[in-house]
């Protein structure tokens, strides 16, 4: 059995991040990376077509324009309103607030104006933070 320190985390330093590593698969040969970082997922996401997730989806307010059949909803996300790309799905609650469903994650989160949901963490935070 290989010691823990031998596995390879980054292709350049092991367990420790002191020493070059040198781990070898049982066929002899050396392993890389074993995981992608964020950035390289996104950068392969991208290369297939995928939609990406971005890191932060920042609930900037609504704006109610006035038709010919009523009033509809102006979503602003991340200071655009053309920000839907098939990695989450908006809807605009009673009060206000809108309800974000990231598919990635199969999770929703409610926001309020000013708040962002960073999608990494997992967190909302507030504007003024």
């Amino acid at each position: 059995m290989l010691p823990i320190s031998s596995f390879a985390i980054d292709d350049d330093l092991n367990s420790y991040g002191d020493q070059p590593s040198e781990s070898v698969s049982p066929h002899g040969d050396r392993l890389g990376r074993l995981f992608t970082t964020p950035e390289q997922r996104r950068g392969l996401d991208r290369a297939r077509g995928l939609p990406t997730l971005p890191d932060q989806i920042r609930f900037d307010g609504i704006s109610r324009i006035k038709g010919k059949r009523g009033y509809r909803s102006v979503i602003w996300i991340n200071g655009t309103t053309d920000f839907l790309n098939g990695s989450f799905t908006v809807s605009v609650n009673n009060d206000n607030s809108i309800t974000v469903t990231v598919l990635a994650l199969q999770r929703s989160f409610i926001l309020l104006p000013g708040q962002t949901l960073n999608t990494i963490t997992q967190e909302v935070v507030e504007f003024y933070k």
